[in-house]
């Protein structure tokens, strides 16, 4: 198998296996702070399907629009934290990320895993 050949197979791979991922959110963000794509449990996580949240903007759930932690994950490669959101049906939930920057189709995006604090 060529380079080019196992590079696309482990994209393939990369991609199903963060859309099936158990109970770990991913969400992928443009430089706009704009969602562009998340998984399954992103969904499930946050109450919303895919069609409502991408293109809302990072941070719209958080009381401040995560204003700080969204700083600090643009000053560095990689960021780990914790906040909270509140649901749409008024549950809060607490979560710990790691976000870090990525490239999409040679453009800048940042990626965020979360998980639910229980």
């Amino acid at each position: 198998m060529g380079d080019d050949t196992q590079r696309l197979l482990h994209l393939s791979l990369l991609g199903e296996a963060f859309e099936c991922l158990e109970g770990v959110a991913v969400f992928v963000w443009n430089e706009e702070r704009n969602y562009v794509a998340v998984n399954d449990e992103a969904c499930r996580l946050v109450g919303l399907t895919r069609d409502e949240l991408v293109g809302m903007p990072v941070g719209r759930l958080t009381p401040d629009g995560a204003v700080a932690e969204i700083e600090r994950v643009r000053a560095s490669a990689a960021v780990d934290g914790s906040s909270t959101f509140t649901r749409r049906d008024g549950e809060v939930v607490e979560l710990r990320w790691t976000t870090a920057h990525t490239r999409i189709a040679g453009l800048p995006h940042l990626v965020s895993v979360c998980r639910r604090v229980v």
